[in-house]
């Protein structure tokens, strides 16, 4: 399911042998299943990362909503790409190297400047919906 929601979206991955075509599960989503999608081949098209929306989280989100806010904020350089959208979810740009910081991390003295920096820009933010 997954390479194929890629496959229709991406036409860059639609020349990508299958046994090239990998799909790994990422952790860290609250409610949303998480896929790092790639290629081993040469000439890859970059990683991305497909998110299955959960059903927990439809009764609390505007999905259309969400996802019209979510490319604004890609747009501003705030969140990563869009790339498509699918009926449960979206593809997007894959951060490669990147994790979610743990608590401890979050309150470091490094960290709570460039935290509160990111948090500041992203309230300040309008969208134009």
């Amino acid at each position: 399911q997954v390479k194929s929601v890629v496959c229709s979206l991406l036409p860059q991955f639609r020349k990508v042998a299958k046994k090239d075509f990998r799909v790994i599960s990422v952790t860290g989503g609250i409610t949303n299943l998480l896929f790092k999608v790639e290629s081993t081949g040469s000439n890859a098209p970059n990683p991305v990362l497909v998110r299955i929306f959960g059903e927990a989280g439809d009764k609390v989100c505007d999905r259309v909503a969400e996802n019209l806010v979510f490319a604004e904020l890609a747009e501003k350089e705030l969140a990563p790409k869009l790339l498509g959208t699918f009926a449960n979810g979206r593809v997007e740009e894959f951060y490669e190297g990147m994790r979610s910081l743990d608590p401890e991390e979050m309150l470091s003295d490094t960290n709570v400047p460039r935290i509160a920096r990111q948090l500041a820009a992203m309230h300040a933010f309008v969208p134009r919906r």
